[in-house]
């Protein structure tokens, strides 16, 4: 196998190729591999797509943005932005290409970047709402997604009553927005996992799930009026963030959370959401924000025979109902929720007071797995924030300061700064206290749970034109256990960033990633102290040398290790090639993959390039063989047309998974397709 590895990779880099002039698509897809870097943290990829898409298709003036907007996108950070605001704000509008490259930190790259999402109009464009002619001039877009297993699983030849599936095989999306300007947004989603059954009571067309908001936004007063599905991100994420974030890994020194307040929802994560009104009112450096939301959440429930009541046992989670026993969960509690947020913003200081009450119908008991007894339970949980964020020239500073309702403490600060030009540091620390609470949030942090303590250092260097580095060193300490850990932990992860540009047509980059963990384990029948130790190479070589054919090679090697047990090794090399084919609005993406890794600790993750605003960073493991194929017709302004086809070959064994989703013999594949319809 491994020979056959290596045949494959000299083959590889003896040929690739990338269009010399990159699209917004292609600038996309580069980001969300980045964001897609770490798989295990909570982010909800198509969330930032449809950012940049409603940039791609909404372009507004450079010069009357705001800061929520410039910060969203990922190649502006902190400084760049407020340098952009207060060029404007001393020099007045910005009037071209050459006056915006002029900008300290605002290269001739981001120049680019920056006029694919914005115009430089001098004048403000914002005109009041002509209620008639918003259906009249609004744009509408429609998603049609199907996807299906090739491979019949286990759970389709067993009876329901056996725990066997209860529906088809395929999964079927629909989604439709509209958009008026900038100032309404009409959205909805109906979706059906596969294995799930079609709803025969009628509601939401059949449709195991449905989500959708109605939002009104810069009309008058308010910046933001959302009835329907929406999230909420305060401060820093100690005391609410209910959407899915950013893993630590995506920038090695922009560390700060950049909360945008209450956003409509527009994901298809089917429980983390809030469902009610929600407002965003602005009186020149005040902010108010407040939402109420009234949904059905997924939970297990039970009963205590001695007092004769009800009481949860666990959440639901994934949003899958296939079986009987899923479909039990579906919608058996309630979460009522209310809370604001109030904010001052100055010329270089923000200070913003969060609130938050949320209310289970049905209590969540305290778990008996040891674990998991810091969690929350009961029927209430309150929570109160004040954050803060300061910027004076090339220092940011910035944190957040959270109690919940037993007056347990979380706390985290930081700061950025820029050394020299070309050379930025960053540092954070974090202390959840051991028993403080959180229905919803996301700190920046390794895990994120209660007890964890730590310190980051970031540190980017611009070394040259052609060379970047950057990395990161994140000390911590869980002083609880959790799933895999039967003790109080410690650990680090260490990482580096290798990027250059070895001419104006080929980049290549190197990330060599460390992570070490020290807690108490059973070996041998004795709890001794054990060390997990783990090291991760990825190499990738991108090439701009033929015009109609894109190309990206890339080597992964992971090493796994616990104590004096045996190491494991996986290892990965996969070539991606992406043609337009001549005189056509035809692109073909294609990935050739080989893959030893001999068992699950060792898997690799890697981005694959998949239907417009989907996305599958699936799991390379066993000794296998990796291939998809990507049809991308467009055929006019109006109308986009996909399918995209996977397989994986196993080498080394005649079934794949277990359960349930277990598939006899060593082939899995699948079929997806796609029509996007813009009017």
């Amino acid at each position: 196998m491994q020979n056959k590895l290596l045949i494959f990779l000299l083959l590889s880099l003896s040929y690739y190729g990338l269009k010399a002039q990159e699209d917004l698509e292609s600038n996309q897809a580069r980001w969300e591999e980045q964001l897609s870097e770490n798989p295990d943290s909570d982010i909800d990829l198509y969330q930032w797509a449809e950012r940049f898409s409603l940039f791609e298709e909404n372009k507004k003036s450079l010069n009357f943005s705001g800061q929520e907007e410039l910060l969203s996108l990922p190649y502006l950070d902190v400084f760049k932005v407020n340098n952009i605001l207060q060029h404007i704000k001393h020099t007045g509008p910005i009037l071209s290409p050459q006056e915006l490259n002029s900008i300290k930190g605002i290269d001739s790259n981001t120049v680019t970047l920056l006029l694919n999402d914005f115009n430089l109009k001098a004048r403000d464009t914002k005109e009041k709402i002509y209620w008639p002619a918003v259906l009249k001039y609004g744009r509408h877009q429609v998603f049609l997604r199907s996807t299906s297993g090739l491979e019949k699983r286990a759970a389709y030849d067993s009876p329901p009553e056996n725990g066997g599936f209860m529906g088809s095989p395929q999964d079927y999306l629909i989604r439709y927005r509209f958009a008026y300007r900038d100032n309404l947004q009409a959205a909805f989603n109906l979706q059906k996992d596969a294995g799930e059954p079609w709803q025969q009571n009628g509601r939401n067309l059949g449709f195991d799930f449905f989500s959708g908001h109605i939002a009104l936004r810069n009309y008058g007063i308010i910046e933001e009026l959302i009835i329907g599905d929406y999230n909420v991100e305060f401060g820093q994420g100690l005391a609410l963030w209910s959407s899915m974030s950013l893993g630590r890994s995506f920038s090695a020194v922009d560390i700060k959370r950049y909360g945008r307040g209450i956003v409509p929802y527009a994901g298809s994560d089917e429980n983390r959401f809030y469902r009610g009104i929600a407002s965003s009112l602005k009186w020149e450096k005040l902010r108010l924000e407040l939402f109420l939301s009234h949904k059905k959440i997924d939970g297990r429930l039970s009963s205590n025979l001695e007092s004769d009541s009800l009481f949860t046992e666990s959440f639901g989670g994934n949003g899958l109902y296939r079986t009987l026993s899923e479909m039990e969960k579906k919608d058996r509690n309630t979460l009522n929720s209310m809370g604001g947020r109030i904010e001052f913003r100055g010329s270089s200081i923000d200070i913003g007071l969060n609130y938050r009450d949320e209310s289970l119908a049905i209590p969540l008991a305290t778990s008996t797995r040891l674990y998991q007894m810091k969690n929350f339970s009961g029927d209430n949980l309150k929570n109160l924030s004040l954050d803060w964020n300061y910027i004076y020239r090339s220092f940011n500073l910035f944190g957040e300061l959270a109690f919940d309702g037993e007056k347990d403490i979380a706390y985290s600060w930081g700061f950025q700064t820029i050394l020299l030009d070309n050379l930025r540091f960053s540092y954070h620390y974090r202390n959840l206290g051991l028993n403080y609470q959180s229905f919803w949030n996301a700190p920046f942090a390794a895990k994120g749970s209660a007890g964890e303590k730590g310190h980051y250092l970031g540190f980017d260097w611009q070394i040259s034109r052609k060379l970047h580095y950057n990395c990161f060193f994140d000390q911590q300490e869980f002083r609880w256990i959790s799933f895999s850990e039967s003790s109080p932990s410690k650990g680090f992860d260490w990482q580096n960033n290798f990027n250059y540009q070895v001419d104006y047509k080929r980049d290549l980059s190197l990330r060599l990633n460390y992570r070490e963990g020290k807690s108490a384990a059973y070996h041998q029948g004795s709890l001794a102290l054990s060390t997990n130790q783990q090291f991760h190479l990825r190499l990738q070589l991108e090439d701009r040398r033929l015009r109609k054919l894109e190309s990206k090679t890339t080597l992964q090697i992971k090493t796994v290790g616990l104590g004096e047990q045996a190491r494991s090794e996986g290892f990965m090399v996969a070539q991606d090639f992406r043609h337009t084919v001549r005189n056509s609005k035809l692109k073909i993406s294609y990935r050739f993959a080989l893959v030893n890794s001999p068992n699950y600790a060792s898997r690799l993750y890697s981005y694959e390039r998949d239907l417009y605003l989907s996305f599958s960073i699936p799991a390379y493991y066993g000794e296998s063989f990796r291939f998809f194929i990507l049809g991308d017709w467009q055929v006019n302004q109006h109308l986009k047309v996909q399918a995209k086809y996977a397989l994986s070959y196993f080498y080394d064994t005649e079934s794949i998974s277990s359960g349930n989703n277990e598939i006899q013999g060593p082939v899995r594949s699948d079929i997806r397709a796609q029509i996007v319809l813009k009017l």
